[in-house]
């Protein structure tokens, strides 16, 4: 309930910032609200403290008003200013009036928990200081006037309602450190995708596959893809086009390659392929496949659109040196014609 409240009136959801301090905020106006109006009613019905019954009924205004501030005004750090002041202000009037009977006292530990949970930890902390001077001057005002008090029904009633609160803040408390964790995780995992794809095509992009070869022990098949005269497509066409081009391409060296290795952008209108596993005999045979499947593809242009491949052996022991025959093939290959594939063994 309280998520699709937020939800409703402050378009909060989980991931904002501010979720945890006003999921908070929210849950304890409400729950204060009804206790408020439960404390009111049996104040009334006993008729022992009219003071008690006029503060109770500002505090139900109040309460009232925090909600206003908050789901219609939208103006936090003022609802939540309204609220504790209501909440310290009647444990404190209820102090004074009750003293030290019904274990009264123990509602002071109710000011540093709201303080620091709505004001963060440096306002609450100076809201607790000032809270636990006037307690004091409270308590000390009144030693050797106090007497005795037993324990009685109203003296577990409030000690159990404290508790409850104490419990209830410290689950939320818990709950609230676990979904962040949760959020924080997924958003990483998420971060780590989009690190690792590239965002025109969908593929891995260069970063990836570059983790792949530099983590790699033995010997792959690798090869390098460019689209022919890819800058003619994009000066006579326009970007959009070329960009649909791209992505094309990209869906059909995929379809092309299968499970049989992996594809990734490598930059601009250049691909690679690594295949997997040990070497394979029959990896010129689906290169050669995939580039007359792209040459035989309908672009809806009045040109053709192939590409040139500078393939050969990747060996982890010379990273550096495996790349650059590798593009040495392919500049062999642009070279030659284009639309053909150059394997290089060396």
């Amino acid at each position: 309930m309280i998520n699709k409240i937020l939800q409703h009136y402050l378009n909060v959801d989980a991931s904002h910032e501010q979720y945890r301090h006003l999921t908070i905020l929210l849950a304890s106006i409400l729950t204060v609200t009804v206790c408020m109006i439960g404390f009111l009613g049996f104040n009334i019905n006993t008729g022992r403290y009219p003071i008690l019954i006029v503060a109770e009924s500002v505090g139900v205004i109040l309460c009232f008003a925090s909600l206003y501030s908050l789901l219609i005004k939208k103006q936090v750090k003022l609802a939540s200013f309204m609220f504790l002041f209501m909440v310290t202000g009647i444990c404190f009037l209820v102090m004074m009036f009750v003293g030290n009977r019904s274990y009264s006292l123990a509602l002071s530990v109710i000011a540093p928990i709201f303080s620091v949970f709505l004001l963060g930890f440096r306002l609450g902390s100076l809201f607790s200081l000032l809270y636990l001077i006037a307690f004091s001057w409270l308590c000390i005002s009144h030693i050797g006037v106090w007497k005795e008090a037993a324990f009685n029904t109203i003296s577990f009633i409030q000690m159990t309602m404290i508790y409850v609160i104490v419990f209830i803040l410290a689950c939320f408390y818990e709950f609230s450190r676990i979904a962040s964790h949760r959020l924080l995780r997924e958003s990483n995992k998420k971060l780590a995708e989009l690190a690792s794809t590239d965002a025109l095509t969908g593929l891995r992009n260069r970063r990836y596959l570059e983790d792949i070869l530099l983590n790699e022990s033995e010997n792959r098949f690798f090869a390098m893809v460019d689209v022919d005269d890819f800058k003619k497509v994009n000066d006579q066409y326009g970007h959009d086009e070329g960009d649909a081009v791209l992505k094309k391409i990209a869906e059909l060296m995929s379809d092309s390659i299968g499970s049989s290795g992996v594809v990734a952008r490598w930059g601009g209108e250049e691909f690679a392929l690594l295949f997997s596993g040990s070497l394979e005999e029959n990896f010129e045979d689906k290169i050669r496949a995939m580039q007359a499947r792209i040459e035989s593809y309908d672009f809806k242009l009045p040109r053709n659109i192939t590409v040139s491949v500078g393939a050969g052996i990747f060996h982890p022991d010379n990273h550096k040196s495996s790349l650059l025959t590798i593009d040495s093939a392919l500049y062999e290959a642009k070279s030659s014609g284009k639309n053909c594939l150059k394997v290089s063994y060396d």
